[in-house]
């Protein structure tokens, strides 16, 4: 059985949601701007310096070194390092800058949202399809009705060799938002009836993370197939 919703934040959640927004940070201090630009400058300074050390053996079959040239080929490496890392500094802050924004920008709409959309599940039966890889294993919820709420085992397991999954649990969402922020479980914990292999998703459909599709257990493989051949 499944039941849809949307209910509001609860306090916790929303300053949860506070928090993540006070969490982004850029230098924003003189001093702490200042320490940025010396450790990128001095650092590609001094790796510039290094390949004029390392550019003198060759450059000695042309010319005819004197104090003079020496002091100009390092001192040309180590300013045109610390040109560069003067570049890479300013690229890497447009980066810093721009993810930030970014960041605060999903919270903030998150947050004016005000509520989450919540899918109550409770399942009767539960099937594993196991992972290729290192991937997480994908579960099958029986939910009644010729349906199944699919969902990826990252949500579920502690332990990535304990198949044991909750009878009932909530998936929650941001409404209109696509991905499962939290699981939450509330229900005791049970071994799937059925495991497949791996091989059940390469001429099957692979679905969704808390998709309900159009199946039953028993003919799960068959099922998934004739979703894949109706895409």
């Amino acid at each position: 059985m499944t039941r849809t919703y949307l209910r509001p934040f609860t306090d916790e959640e929303r300053r949860q949601i506070e928090d993540n927004i006070a969490a982004v940070h850029i230098p924003t201090g003189r001093a702490e701007l200042l320490r940025a630009v010396a450790r990128s400058v001095i650092g590609h300074a001094l790796l510039g310096l290094a390949f004029g050390a390392c550019a003198l053996p060759f450059l000695q079959r042309r010319v005819t070194y004197t104090m003079g040239v020496v002091c100009t080929v390092l001192g040309t490496f180590t300013a045109s390092g610390a040109f560069l890392g003067y570049h890479a500094y300013r690229k890497e802050r447009a980066y810093q800058e721009d993810a930030a924004r970014r960041t605060v920008e999903y919270w903030r709409e998150r947050l004016d949202l005000g509520q989450y959309e919540v899918t109550e599940v409770t399942a009767s039966e539960v099937a594993v399809v196991l992972p290729a890889d290192d991937e997480a294993p994908m579960f099958f919820f029986s939910v009644g009705d010729g349906e199944v709420v699919c969902l990826s085992g990252d949500h579920l397991q502690d332990d990535g060799e304990d198949l044991a999954v909750p009878c009932a649990f909530s998936l929650l969402r941001f409404p209109g938002v696509e991905g499962i922020v939290e699981v939450v479980e509330s229900g005791p914990r049970f071994a799937p009836t059925r495991v497949l292999s791996p091989d059940a998703f390469d001429d099957g459909y692979y679905p969704e993370d808390g998709e309900v599709i159009p199946a039953r257990l028993q003919t799960l493989r068959a099922d998934l197939k004739r979703l894949a051949d109706a895409c």
